[in-house]
């Protein structure tokens, strides 16, 4: 039996990991929150490895708060860099494979116009994706083995068990019910996953090569064509939506992925506006 720990098990990410690997007869994954297992102690990092000796250590615990991050750059370098540093060193020593939860974010800054690749030169402009560009790195260095995942900006609905945080659909059906007049900026490319693809993916990683992969959904559209989109699906009014053509005027923020990389690896994400349908579909929002 494969043994996993997940960092970051109270959170919308790790809770789900946990979740939904936990039900795998093959699998004994053990979701480890900060008090159970604080990531920026080495000496409790190796008690916790000596307990359980993991196969597989899917790092998805950060302070992934931009705000935060921009606010409290110290701890963000604690938490997001040396934290990850620790766990890289552990891995490496004990002969684990780590499967790090980066961010698109490592994009922010580019001027480049095309879905982002994994091997272009990145220099983010924010602390958050400065720190996860550092962390990537200091996987790659410290275990190659390790697999690095550019994680975009993910979605899902309330369920029972997993903690649910302001993301673009529940913004959304927010916005739709408050019948208010709302915009979206036509000078933004991003995609937009369902947590549920990044989740159920992620087995596939215990076997990649070491190394950086983007990993999510792509997206041609801008955001106020992608929101549009969503609104036909939902049959709600599109006169609602208007279009900011004003931010990132004149430099637009492109943080959209191209996907291809982990394609050739059996990998395939439904784009964002099918990945979106599918999901409202999941939960009998639409038919």
């Amino acid at each position: 039996m494969e043994t996993w720990i997940v960092t970051g098990a109270g959170g919308f990410l790790g809770k789900r990991i946990s979740a939904y690997w936990s039900s795998d007869s093959g699998k004994r994954v053990i979701g480890m929150t900060h008090a159970e297992m604080d990531f920026t102690d080495p000496d409790v990092v190796k008690r916790v490895f000596d307990s359980v000796r993991p196969d597989v250590l899917i790092h998805a615990g950060a302070i992934a708060d931009t705000g935060v991050c921009e606010r409290e750059p110290e701890l963000s370098m604690k938490v997001n860099v040396w934290g990850t540093e620790i766990l890289a060193q552990t891995c490496a020593a004990y002969h684990t494979k780590m499967i790090y939860c980066s961010s698109d974010q490592v994009y922010t800054g580019s001027r480049n116009i095309l879905p982002h690749t994994e091997d272009e030169p990145v220099q983010p402009e924010n602390i958050y994706g400065q720190h996860k560009r550092m962390a990537e790195v200091l996987c790659r260095e410290i275990s190659p083995d390790s697999v690095s995942l550019r994680l975009s900006w993910m979605y899902d609905l309330p369920t029972t068990n997993c903690p649910v945080k302001p993301n673009f659909l529940t913004q959304l059906l927010e916005q739709i019910g408050s019948k208010e007049i709302f915009s979206r900026p036509v000078n933004d490319y991003r995609g937009i996953t369902d947590a549920a693809y990044v989740v159920r993916f992620l087995d596939a990683c215990t076997a990649f090569p070491g190394g950086i992969y983007n990993w999510g959904s792509e997206n041609p559209l801008n955001t106020y064509e992608m929101t549009k989109e969503v609104l036909k699906l939902l049959h709600a009014d599109t006169g609602l939506l208007l279009a900011d053509t004003e931010r990132d005027q004149e430099c637009p923020r492109n943080l959209a992925m191209n996907m291809k990389k982990v394609r050739h690896l059996g990998i395939n994400f439904p784009d964002t506006v099918t990945g979106i349908e599918k999901c409202l579909k999941k939960y009998s929002m639409i038919v």
